[in-house]
């Protein structure tokens, strides 16, 4: 049965913001609600920065491990800004030369960075598309891990898709059968 525009409006309503200003700053507070586009640029000079690498340097890695169309021309235009995308195979093949799992490139790692224009910033929930945002950093990284299913999102299908023998997190019901059962009167009582 197909749901209705106001279910799904309904079911968004804890994760939908405003249209920001583009810039990822959703007020002057210095809260930043950022696109997977910039958290990659974000987390790939910061780790850039952490192996002591120059972005030729990154560069040169990229191209022994066969991703030669990330220059240091590219990597500089994704690290400042210019650069509003990133292709998944680049993502794929920077977090495997910056020697980290490739949702730890997409979503941040912390609730507040050093960004590259606005300096300290919190980050504020996680920018999905132009009109809908994850609530938090938490969330996000639990979805794309494929371990929670975003409010909206038809839950027998998210789970009808997750491959055989992939385990399954646990819902409430069995965390408290769980909880229950280690409290339990024993009988060796």
């Amino acid at each position: 049965m197909a749901r209705g525009l106001p279910d799904v409006q309904r079911a968004w309503e804890s994760v939908l913001v405003t249209q920001d200003s583009g810039d990822g700053l959703a007020d002057t507070t210095g809260r930043w609600r950022p696109t997977a586009t910039e958290v990659v640029a974000q987390r790939v000079r910061d780790l850039r920065t952490r192996h002591g690498w120059t972005a030729e340097q990154l560069a040169d890695e990229c191209a022994k491990a066969g991703a030669e169309q990330l220059n240091r021309s590219v990597l500089a235009n994704l690290e400042s800004g210019r650069r509003k995308f990133v292709t998944l195979d680049e993502v794929i093949a920077l977090a495997y030369v910056l020697d980290v799992a490739p949702v730890h490139l997409l979503v941040p790692t912390s609730e507040v960075v050093d960004h590259r224009k606005f300096g300290r910033v919190l980050v504020d929930g996680y920018r999905l598309t132009d009109k809908l945002s994850a609530d938090s950093l938490q969330r996000a990284r639990a979805w794309i891990k494929g371990e929670a299913a975003l409010p909206g999102v038809d839950r027998r299908m998210y789970d009808a898709e997750r491959p055989e023998g992939d385990p399954h997190p646990p819902n409430a019901a069995d965390v408290i059968a769980y909880l229950q059962a280690l409290n339990a009167p024993t009988d060796e009582a």
